[in-house]
């Protein structure tokens, strides 16, 4: 049966649940209608009825998946999200091993349904598919072996110093970006990388701070340096299964309300999963950073084309149509103006500090066409910004107002939003004007 329960992320609350087959299909058509008037994917009601939930694993990446065995070994996190989410749907599970570097190439032709495997959300994916709400989220880690000849990571941006890295996946463009003059070795062979070092075939290792729990443990003659970054974790779908998202979307909230979540994570990651926000504002934050990390993209796209970075008329002409889109929703009109005019005012920040500064674009970013690549997934984004917008005002208003303060959304965005071109101050700004939005809503709840 199709998994049914509360509809809003929040843990310890319940919250009304869809157990109508008429609501529920009424429902996901107008959510069909509104985010996207173009999904022709397998969706929700493809999947039962072939009876089988394809889902891509590296089968490589601890504690998320491992496959030593064939699939019938798997196991991890995502391992058991997927096992989870397949019984709700009351389909069979299938796991479709795949190559990092082939991810988005094998998601496109269609060989499964959704990535599980621990995939970082990252703008130049996204422009290419699709990302569900995040689950968890990690740090880029080094570790050594000699931390008296490498004690910081500085000594490790040095040409002399081999560093090993899983080869097509993220941490491979971290390396780049953040050890430019070390040799990069780049490996297919992902659990192999502590033997790199080990056996004096690279003096360093990149990995990030969950699988390098894994590895310490299993090597403690390693030593890790002090982490950096925040990259998130969440699933991927193909740009079309709009309706697929969703539903994960909400499947993940209701599985954070019943404990599910909160098991697993402390089973795999343990205490390094840490507290943080409901998984439903961390959706909320995670669409406005990666609509803010997209900044870099329409930067040099203005740039190439000579065209300003205020765009007052298109301004006003957007902040109408998203007042309307939040009005829609239930919002308060006057608060939702001022939270996109904050974004508004924080996306200008960040293009005019990419143009002053070349190096804040990456090569993705580079060549991207405004109007057909760029402009469709900000709206998306804006659209998706505005329903998370008010499942945050209703699950805090369930939850009692009282609880949370203004102080406590400027926080979260302070941790929340990674973008680097803005100061604490202006994302500061970010979380009171969510604030606002939720505190507007206190009158219609």
């Amino acid at each position: 049966m199709p998994c049914v329960g509360t509809r809003f992320g929040f843990p310890g609350l319940s919250f009304p649940t869809w157990h109508s087959p008429i609501v529920t299909a009424l429902f996901s058509i107008v959510l069909m209608l509104i985010i996207s008037p173009h999904t022709e994917a397998r969706q929700i009601a493809e999947i039962q009825t072939n009876g089988v939930l394809r889902v891509g694993t590296s089968g490589d990446y601890q504690p998320f998946s491992l496959c030593l065995k064939g699939p019938a070994s798997c196991q991890g996190f995502d391992i058991d999200l997927a096992q989870r989410m397949a019984q709700d749907l009351d389909v069979e599970l299938q796991f479709v091993r795949f190559r990092w570097p082939e991810l988005l190439k094998d998601l496109r032709a269609g060989k499964f349904d959704i990535a599980m495997s621990g995939v970082t959300i990252r703008p130049d994916r996204a422009l290419q598919a699709t990302f569900s709400r995040p689950y968890t989220s990690s740090q880029s880690v080094v570790l050594v072996a000699d931390p008296a000849r490498l004690p910081t990571l500085r000594t490790i941006n040095r040409p002399k110093v081999r560093l090993v890295v899983n080869a097509g996946g993220h941490l491979e463009r971290v390396a780049r970006k953040r050890f430019p003059l070390a040799t990069l070795i780049p490996t297919s062979n992902n659990l192999a990388l502590p033997q790199f070092v080990l056996e004096g075939q690279a003096e360093a290792l990149l990995t990030d701070s969950r699988e390098a729990l894994s590895f310490l443990a299993a090597h403690p003659s390693l030593h890790a340096l002090p982490g950096f970054g925040r990259d998130r974790k969440a699933y991927l779908l193909r740009s079309t299964d709009v309706m697929l998202r969703s539903w994960i979307d909400t499947w993940l909230a209701e599985r954070e309300a019943d404990g599910f979540l909160a098991q697993a994570r402390e089973h795999w990651f343990g205490s390094a999963h840490g507290e943080g926000p409901s998984i439903v504002v961390a959706g909320l934050f995670a669409l406005l950073d990666l609509r803010l990390a997209l900044m870099p993209g329409v930067a040099a796209y203005k740039q190439a084309h000579d065209l300003p970075v205020e765009d007052r008329a298109r301004e006003k002409a957007l902040l109408t149509h998203l007042t309307g889109q939040g009005r829609l929703s239930g919002l308060s009109p006057d608060a939702i103006r001022i939270f996109f005019r904050t974004q508004i005012n924080l996306a200008k920040q960040v293009q005019q500090e990419t143009l002053a500064a070349q190096t804040h674009v990456p090569d993705w970013a580079r060549r991207l066409d405004l109007n057909t690549q760029l402009r469709p997934l900000l709206t998306e984004l804006s659209r998706r910004i505005v329903y998370e917008l008010d499942q945050v005002s209703h699950g805090l208003h369930q939850l009692s107002l009282e609880t949370f303060s203004e102080q406590q959304f400027q926080s979260w965005a302070q941790y929340e939003i990674t973008t680097q071109q803005l100061s604490p101050q202006a994302k500061q700004q970010l979380g009171r004007a969510i604030w606002k939005v939720v505190q507007a809503g206190e009158s219609r709840h």
